[in-house]
């Protein structure tokens, strides 16, 4: 599903097959609970091109890690 612990956070990267149109997976990484929900509305394979960290956008795949842990953090990433 692409999703990988790196040392500034979470990068998300999926290669999906082009036919889903999404899927939500739920991590505990580093204390806290991360929500993710990707959405494939072209119908891609890979190419992350929004991601959004509890609403707000984010440059690149990387979703950072929060201020401290045991908070829930909701990501959402758009393949376009």
């Amino acid at each position: 599903l692409g999703i990988r612990a790196e040392f500034a956070g979470l990068r998300i990267d999926p290669c999906i097959p082009s036919t889903w149109d999404g899927f939500k997976v739920t991590r505990h990484f580093r204390g806290s609970t991360w929500q993710i929900h990707v959405r494939n509305p072209n119908g891609l394979c890979r190419g992350v091109k929004r991601l959004t960290v509890n609403g707000k956008a984010v440059k690149g795949c990387i979703a950072p890690l929060p201020q401290r842990a045991g908070q829930t953090i909701k990501i959402e990433a758009i393949l376009e």
